[in-house]
């Protein structure tokens, strides 16, 4: 018999998505950061592009994110 397949956490796959790896390089798993409903008139442009930008999960998380999804 083989392995048994683990079920998605969905809150994980609503979370986090991963990329299409090119040229070798590995997958990515990006995740967007909070606080990003409303107020952006108080903020400086900076601080916008910061926060709206994805953002890459830590190498030490990667793992137990990957297992998740």
């Amino acid at each position: 018999m083989g392995k048994i397949k683990i079920k998605t956490n969905k809150t994980a796959a609503k979370r986090f998505r991963k990329t299409n790896p090119r040229g070798g390089k590995g997958k990515k798993i990006l995740f967007n950061k909070s606080h990003q409903n409303h107020g952006f008139t108080k903020r400086s442009a900076r601080t916008k592009n910061r926060t709206l930008r994805s953002n890459n999960v830590s190498d030490s998380d990667k793992k137990r994110v990957s297992k998740l999804i």
